[in-house]
């Protein structure tokens, strides 16, 4: 099923995570200043939350391990996202 098929907060959801994701990754290679790295977080945080509850499990999990996978690589804990 392509983007265009799927349901659009679907879509939405899923062009964010991926814009996170990126920018996290790149704040942890580049070792920018930690804050940089606490905005992408909270705003992973946000969108495991918004998953959740639109039923987006899968989406929800990937998230989920992203931020666990992420935990070994810098000190900031996001506390509201179960691991």
């Amino acid at each position: 099923m392509g983007l265009r098929q799927q349901r659009p907060i679907r879509v939405h959801l899923r062009r964010h995570f991926s814009e996170s994701k990126s920018e996290l990754t790149r704040a942890i290679e580049r070792s920018q200043e930690i804050y940089i790295i606490a905005l992408c977080l909270g705003a992973l945080d946000c969108l495991y939350w918004q998953a959740m509850g639109l039923g987006e499990i899968k989406l929800a999990k990937g998230i989920s391990r992203l931020l666990a996978k992420s935990y070994q690589h810098h000190p900031i804990r996001v506390s509201s996202t179960p691991i």
